[in-house]
């Protein structure tokens, strides 16, 4: 069996940080097939840095489970001297983590036993990754195997164990997602994510199973490779207990681990990332090649500063990946060109722009319900999209965007399912019940907790359809997921005051309607991508 000096990294979509290292050029072999299953291709592309130090980096293209070879690049790791093998795994939902985490040991195996072939040492492997990355990297750690002896392809023969780890926010604990017993084993908070984790995740039994199967910690054994994990402390999305937890269990069997905890940092997008990225260099240095680091790692939790990125908000425009990808703006920044007003051909009075958002000019006492009207739609109709914009709301105020809205009834509500904008503290409605909270489907489904910014504070939100499933997002985090016309829905609908429309809901394609519900209300960044 052969072995060599490997570095394996796994990345989220969003890209793990390059490392500042001095220049190195590599030559770059495109599109090496490392395996064929279920009529797909999977592949990687090759980084032969001209001074290599005889290891190598695998650096696997994920982001949430999905993988393309959109923007692929090496992540700098050459310029150290690492071979760098780029990785495309399958994508959910038409591979499950389950098929994804088996694809990461493929092609583990696939680039040891080419080793000769691409110049790499046969001794060590190391993994390093972010989120989803650095989940499917502690997998490895904890499951890699020596390989099935009686495999009829030689490859599969041979062992994907990895020894040594290095990875930003992982995932580690399915079953225990931000508190004991919160399974997110594609439920709760990762619902979205249900066909990554596929039909076993239907059933409880079934969630169990995968957040056991799938949770790095359950695996954790004495002979594991060393990891280093750094995470933010406010992170929104998975929880800085998930480092603890697994540190614990390091600690408990006598495994080797190494945390960090940027203090008051969320997923990702601190200034110090690259000086992280430096130490895990420095990490990988010391258990795969011997070199003391400059400063000795302790063993333990180390608390550290951050200072978030500062980002520019560039109002109302596309980037160009995103026109590429076929997004386009519903509102320009500086006219109502494509919106007029429900049943109207002009624009109902107090809607204008100002500052760059459409805003509704209009005031309710606070703690009032306020008056409900019709609000503006587009002018085209819209069947299946991903429509994305951000929004704020008055002090006490009350809105909702609507789609899929007929204009044959008085009011859009009467056709148009409702993602609801509400200050769920000081209006009436927010104070009787999480179905009316900001990102609910009004009246019918609610999120986990208030997921709203302050009045007066922009926020995030996204509606996708794809025909009867329907999400809704808010600042990041899921805040509904139903399908239309399941029994549940047909209770809910029932339950509430929508039995009163018989066409609520039943219309295939239609308007997106802006809500006025005399309250002040903002929008901007108004963009849709059309799905088929």
């Amino acid at each position: 069996m052969k072995y060599f000096l490997l570095l394996l990294g796994i990345c989220l979509g969003t890209g793990q940080v390059s490392p500042a290292f001095s220049a190195n050029a590599a030559e770059h072999l495109r599109d090496v097939i490392y395996t064929k299953h279920d009529g797909v291709a999977l592949t990687m592309d090759v980084y032969k840095p001209a001074n290599a130090n005889g290891a190598g980096i695998i650096k696997i293209i994920s982001g949430g489970w999905r993988s393309n070879h959109a923007n692929m690049s090496d992540g700098g790791w050459p310029q150290a001297g690492y071979t760098t093998f780029v990785v495309v795994h399958g994508t959910q939902p038409r591979f499950q983590v389950e098929e994804i985490v088996a694809d990461i040991n493929r092609a583990v195996r696939f680039i040891r036993a080419n080793a000769s072939t691409y110049g790499v040492d046969p001794l060590k492997i190391g993994v390093t990754g972010s989120s989803a990355g650095g989940h499917l990297s502690l997998m490895l750690a904890t499951r890699g195997n020596t390989g099935d002896a009686y495999a009829t392809d030689p490859i599969d023969q041979i062992s994907s164990q990895v020894q040594a780890v290095a990875c930003f926010y992982p995932p580690t604990d399915y079953l225990n997602w931000f508190a004991d017993g919160d399974n997110a084993a594609g439920g709760g908070r990762l619902a979205a994510y249900a066909g990554a984790f596929g039909p076993k995740s239907e059933t409880p039994g079934g969630q169990e199973h995968l957040g056991h199967e799938l949770s790095p910690i359950y695996w954790v054994n004495a002979k594991q490779p060393p990891v280093f994990i750094v995470h933010g402390d406010a992170d929104p999305l998975v929880s800085v207990t998930q480092a603890y937890r697994f540190h614990k269990q390091c600690k408990t069997v006598g495994a080797i681990c190494d945390v960090a905890v940027r203090e008051e940092a969320g997923h990702g997008g601190w200034q110090e990332m690259t000086a992280d990225t430096k130490r895990m260099v420095e990490w990988f240095d010391l258990h795969l090649l011997g070199k003391q680091p400059s400063v000795p790692f302790t063993g333990g939790i180390t608390s550290l500063p951050s200072t978030p990125v500062v980002k520019p908000n560039i109002l109302n425009q596309l980037t160009d990946e995103e026109r590429a990808n076929g997004w386009r703006l519903l509102f320009d920044g500086t006219s109502f060109a494509g919106w007029r007003g429900y049943g109207q051909p002009d624009l109902p009075a107090l809607w204008e722009i100002h500052d760059g958002a459409i805003t509704l000019n209009k005031s309710s006492p606070v703690g009032s319900p306020g008056a409900e009207g019709s609000g503006i739609v587009t002018r085209e109709t819209f069947t299946n999209f991903d429509l994305r914009w951000e929004w704020r709301l008055a002090e006490g105020g009350n809105s909702g965007v609507m789609y899929h809205v007929s204009e044959e009834y008085k009011k859009p509500h009467e056709t148009g399912p409702e993602y609801q904008l509400s200050d769920a503290q000081l209006h009436p409605d927010g104070k009787k019940s999480p179905l009316k909270w900001s990102g609910a489907l009004y009246g019918m489904y609610a999120p986990v907790r208030d997921l709203a910014k302050p009045h007066g504070e922009w926020n995030r939100a996204r509606i996708v359809v794809r025909g009867k499933l329907v999400e809704h997002w808010l600042n990041g985090e899921i805040s509904a997921r139903y399908e239309l016309g399941t029994s549940e829905w047909t209770t809910r609908l029932l339950w509430g005051k929508w039995n009163r429309y018989p066409q609520y809901a039943q219309i295939p394609t239609g308007h997106i309607c802006f809500q006025d519900h005399g309250h002040g209300v903002g929008f901007r960044n108004v963009k849709i991508k059309v799905l088929p």
